[in-house]
């Protein structure tokens, strides 16, 4: 039976509490089952805490009497301590409530979402749960830094609530750098199996650097993927906060479940506070836990991942293997022209195996793309370098 640890930070003492009957009511059978606890032997450091447990269930809410849940300290209303906003990057003010991060457990050891069931292939319900340990507050780190560049200059350290008019100020998306999931680069990569990470996301050197502030702006990125796609790896977001903010609503793929927060522990008469903004970007995210810190996945998911990503990669034609990224696109590091060719490529490959020969549209569309290739990848050339020009924070 393999154990599941989350591990929390430093804490001072750590006692062991009977749980209660009284405790959540979706939860009443989770801790029936036997846990045990390690804890660190005393020194001049405050004692590292780590809650272990073979229950893949007890992950998913830990009501400590003596208000810790994940290591970190839980004030009576529910909201997480100071020690953890330290631990995870977000100001001393900021509140973000301990049944988000019970919520984001459960969606990543329950749930199948897009990571998940790439890794267990559907297997079991509820999901088999992949995580050897999650590092939660390292999770909420490398969000927090993402959502702090997207939302400067609406969200600041000096105001406390926010309206629906300041949710409107918030960009429609953005287009960020350093942040590609570890199947993307292996696409643009393959690595062999040493070399194998936990094959998450690893969003710790995240850097924005395109905003999409308008309907418009959206709608060029998303014909630009149409048209580059699977040539180019364009990775963009959409956010819609105001969206986020209903309890009912999820967004995300529908393929997927989709990670549900307690919202309603949030809601005050003043606005939205900077930590309900936080979750509804959460929400927007998808709400995956990322690669960092001590967060690690089970030996037998990261060889099944693996052989995945090999598979997946060795199946495909050359012609439809992504060359480079959007970025790499504006920089020059590839051509608009190289990058032509090969989307013509894979479209006659496409209509010589894949297509039925009676599909003159896809034809048409073929041919038209082989007619002037310089002058066709001349204006792409002009889009990229206009939409860039008026979305990168750094030109505009």
């Amino acid at each position: 039976m393999n154990d599941i640890s989350i591990l929390g930070t430093n804490v001072n003492s750590y006692t062991k509490q009977q749980h209660k009957q009284n405790r959540s009511a979706n939860f009443n059978d989770i801790f029936n089952q036997k846990t045990k606890e390690k804890v660190s032997e005393p020194s001049q450091e405050p004692a590292k805490f780590t809650y272990t447990t073979s229950s893949q269930n007890s992950l998913i809410s830990l009501n400590f009497n003596d208000l810790q849940a994940y290591g970190y300290t839980v004030d009576k209303a529910g909201f997480m301590g100071a020690d953890f906003n330290k631990a995870a990057g977000l100001p001393q003010d900021f509140k973000i409530h301990k049944s988000t991060l019970d919520a984001m457990i459960k969606f990543n050891t329950q749930e199948y979402n897009k990571v998940t069931y790439f890794f267990t292939k559907g297997k079991g319900n509820p999901a088999p749960n992949m995580f050897e340990k999650i590092d939660i507050a390292n999770t909420i780190k490398q969000y927090y830094n993402i959502f702090s560049q997207v939302t400067a200059g609406v969200v600041n350290d000096g105001k406390e609530y926010y309206s629906s008019a300041d949710l409107a100020q918030l960009p429609r998306g953005y287009m960020s750098k350093d942040g590609l999931s570890d199947h993307d680069k292996y696409m643009l990569k393959p690595s062999d199996k040493g070399e194998a990470t936990n094959w998450l996301t690893d969003r710790n050197n995240e850097k924005v650097l395109n905003l999409l502030r308008t309907d418009d702006d959206v709608n060029r990125i998303y014909d630009m993927y149409k048209e580059l796609s699977p040539s180019v790896i364009i990775d963009y977001k959409i956010l819609d906060m105001q969206q986020m903010m209903d309890e009912e609503y999820t967004g995300g793929d529908t393929m997927f479940n989709s990670f549900k927060p307690d919202m309603s522990v949030y809601k005050n008469e003043n606005g939205y506070t900077k930590g309900q903004l936080f979750v509804a970007f959460l929400k927007s995210e998808g709400g995956e836990i990322l690669d960092g810190g001590t967060t690690k996945i089970k030996e037998q998911y990261i060889e099944e991942g693996y052989n995945s990503l090999y598979l997946t990669y060795d199946s495909m034609k050359e012609t439809a293997r992504p060359m480079g990224t959007y970025f790499d696109l504006i920089s020059g590091k590839i051509s608009t022209y190289d990058v032509m060719m090969q989307i013509i490529k894979n479209l006659k490959y496409t209509l010589e195996h894949i297509i039925d020969p009676s599909d003159m549209l896809l034809q048409e569309f073929a041919d038209a793309k082989d007619k002037d290739i310089m002058a066709q990848s001349s204006i792409l050339s002009a889009k990229l370098r206009e939409f860039d020009n008026e979305t990168n924070i750094l030109k505009a």
